[in-house]
């Protein structure tokens, strides 16, 4: 085995949201839609498709869709650190998200936001 490829899967893990699953590999993020039940599978598509939107806004507290299929079949982000528990109880996420001209659009938990080149942001957003 190259040492590129055992690297990609020593760093490969797969996250399952209610609508989404998201395939942490190396340095990228893959978000599909769920395929447990229709309705989930149609919500998934939709939020990879707001993430699109959300994304092509170019708001720099987001993180930002690097690629995508039309139809919000699969996205792929930059991988992110996702926060721990103890940083975001350390955050004052709820100003962090007031931006004054608009309100960076994710949820309240700590798996919604992570850090990318030193930066904070929402990995996890849309409505």
């Amino acid at each position: 085995m190259t040492p590129l490829l055992h690297n990609v899967q020593k760093n490969a893990h797969c996250v399952r949201g209610t609508t989404r699953v998201v395939f942490l590999i190396g340095r990228f993020a893959v978000k599909v839609p769920a395929v447990s039940e229709w309705r989930l599978f149609l919500l998934g598509l939709l939020a990879n498709m707001q993430e699109v939107q959300w994304s092509a806004a170019g708001f720099p507290e987001l993180c930002p869709v690097m690629w995508s299929i039309p139809g919000g079949v699969c996205l792929v982000m930059q991988r992110a650190r996702t926060l721990t528990e103890a940083e975001f109880n350390a955050l004052d996420i709820k100003s962090w998200l007031d931006r004054g001209d608009y309100v960076v659009p994710a949820e309240l938990k700590p798996d919604s936001f992570g850090y990318l080149d030193g930066r904070l942001v929402a990995v996890d957003y849309g409505n």
